[in-house]
C-alpha cells in the first residue's frame, strides 16, 4: 500500500509550483496571409543543429481562419533563447514544398527578427529571441 506523507508531498508540490512559474507565454503575430486556408506551424529552436524550417515537429499549429495579419500564442515554453520559424502550410501536408534542385520554397514561411536570406534560410543566430519568464511578443512576415 502506498502512503503519502507530507516528506513526499512538500517536494513533489514545490517542484510543481516552480514548474508552472518557469512557463512563459509567446505571443507571435504573422503579417503577410493572403486567404483563408493551410494551418500555420511555428518552431521554437534551441538548437542549431535542429533548426530547419523545412520540417517543424511538435510545433503549435493552428488552422488558417482569415488573411491578413493573424495572432498566435504558444503557451508554456521554458524561458530561454530560441530561434523561431514559421510555415504556412497552404496544402496542409505537414512540411514545406519546395521545388527545383535548390529547393526553392513553394509556400509562405518567415523566421524571428526577419532577417533577409539571400541563398537559403538565414543563420540560427540571425533569428534568436530573449523569451523572459513573463513572455514575449514576436512579429514575423511570411516571405
Amino acid at each position: 500500500m502506498f502512503r503519502i506523507t507530507m516528506k513526499f508531498l512538500l517536494p513533489t508540490l514545490l517542484f510543481l509550483v516552480s514548474a508552472s512559474l518557469q512557463a512563459a507565454d509567446v505571443e507571435v503575430t504573422v503579417d503577410g496571409v493572403t486567404e483563408t486556408r493551410g494551418t500555420m506551424m511555428i518552431g521554437f529552436y534551441t538548437n542549431p543543429q535542429d533548426f530547419r524550417v523545412n520540417e517543424i515537429p511538435q510545433s503549435p499549429k493552428f488552422l488558417v481562419t482569415k488573411a491578413g495579419r493573424i495572432t498566435a500564442v504558444a503557451r508554456d515554453l521554458k524561458p530561454g533563447i530560441y530561434a523561431v520559424g514559421v510555415v504556412w502550410d497552404v496544402n496542409n501536408n505537414g512540411i514545406l514544398d519546395t521545388k527545383g534542385r535548390f529547393k526553392i520554397p513553394t509556400e509562405p514561411y518567415g523566421f524571428s527578427n526577419n532577417p533577409k536570406a539571400r541563398f537559403g534560410p538565414p543563420s540560427f543566430d540571425q533569428c534568436l529571441i530573449q523569451v523572459p519568464e513573463n513572455g514575449a511578443r514576436i512579429h514575423i512576415f511570411l516571405k
